[in-house]
């Protein structure tokens, strides 16, 4: 087929408000991809989006894998959720195995960890049985930005075909869906400035935000900590409202409301002199962070969790400091100090789109080959 592309991307997160910068993560894939010829399904996107409802996400979604593996077709998937695994697995089901592409999908936690089930612990068996099934069943080759978490993957389903690809690059201008420009205002004259950003939730450590807080109000007389404050959990609600109790009136702690712009992020972490992500390590296991990278790139120190992915990738960054812990206003105080020690000689913000490129498409070759 003349016109066919070579691989089709499915989007059914952007445009439905659900965080994450997922339209961001597809403006990046777009400007990678630009010299190849590729087809987008984003039904939730633009001036004739789909109405966003559950009825429509199945539906749209159905269809919109059944397009991308048919006659052999290979569907690339960056953000994937519990309603793309239904609809890949009914679009496989409904297309004849000689005609039978496969899909290149985004999984950013390993087995065992309980994320893909929406809290309910039946539904998370059931959900990760499904993707090693199709995994098995070649239907779904699985990729990460976490080579630890595509190992777990690989040895769980005794299968070799899958693919490590990088974090996306800082959001861009380009990536906001309605672009109206940074309308985020910060407080002038802080010294140091320190945020926490990313939705608030569990295994984030959004139990920690008050520590982390209380360390900067205690440590820094001139500090100033933003977060973003959006709880998207019982365990992150519960602390978002400690932090109103406890902290509500200091004017050094700044509150952002909802979700943020890709303009609001990327000045957030602009004006950061350091960054903090007191995750929790056993409920966020071997995921990668994108923050993380996002930070770095805008030149800030990062203060962490030694989850497994930053031991990986930033064990022996001098950017990034690990906490020992997160739990201890006197630990993370100490953390705090270092960081913003290392932060005068900070190495400037940089752009990452160039590697971003040419290691997706080196992924996407390799998956078109094999």
């Amino acid at each position: 087929m003349a016109d066919r592309p070579e691989f089709t991307i499915v989007d059914l997160r952007s445009g439905r408000g659900l965080g994450g910068h997922c339209f961001d993560y597809l403006v990046a894939l777009k400007a990678a991809f630009a010299d190849r010829e590729i087809a987008i399904i984003a039904p939730f996107v633009g001036p004739d989006a789909a109405p966003n409802n559950r009825l429509t996400v199945y539906v749209r979604g159905f269809f919109a894998y059944r397009r991308a593996i048919a006659d052999r077709g290979i569907g690339l998937v960056h953000n994937s959720s519990l309603n793309d695994y239904i609809c890949l697995a009914l679009a496989a089901l409904l297309t004849r195995p000689s005609r039978r592409g496969f899909c290149m999908m985004m999984l950013y936690r390993d087995p065992s960890i309980s994320s893909f089930g929406a809290g309910s612990e039946r539904l998370n068996r059931a959900t990760i049985w499904l993707i090693s099934k199709m995994i098995r069943g070649g239907v779904l080759r699985p990729m990460s930005d976490s080579p630890l978490v595509l190992e777990h993957w690989l040895e769980a389903t005794a299968t070799s075909a899958g693919y490590v690809v990088p974090t996306p690059p800082l959001p861009t201008a380009e990536g906001d869906e309605q672009e109206v420009g940074s309308t985020l205002v910060l407080p002038a004259g802080a010294s140091p400035l320190f945020v926490i950003p990313g939705r608030m939730r569990a295994e984030k450590g959004a139990a920690s935000y008050a520590v982390v807080v209380e360390a900067v109000l205690e440590g820094f007389p001139a500090g100033v900590i933003v977060l973003q404050a959006a709880a998207d959990d019982e365990v992150s609600a519960e602390a978002l409202a400690t932090l109103r109790k406890k902290f509500g009136d200091n004017p050094r702690l700044v509150l952002l409301e909802g979700h943020l712009s890709a303009d609001d992020y990327r000045t957030l972490l602009a004006a950061a002199d350091v960054a903090v992500l007191p995750y929790d390590t056993a409920a966020y296991g071997a995921g990668s962070s994108g923050v993380v990278g996002d930070a770095l790139a805008s030149g800030a120190i990062v203060v962490a969790s030694p989850i497994e992915w930053i031991r990986l990738e930033h064990g022996d960054d001098p950017r990034v400091v690990l906490l020992d812990d997160p739990g201890s206003v006197e630990s993370v105080g100490a953390a705090l100090k270092d960081a913003t020690t290392r932060s005068e000689n900070a190495a400037p913000a940089s752009d990452s789109s160039a590697e971003f490129a040419a290691r997706w498409n080196e992924a996407v070759s390799r998956a078109i080959g094999d």
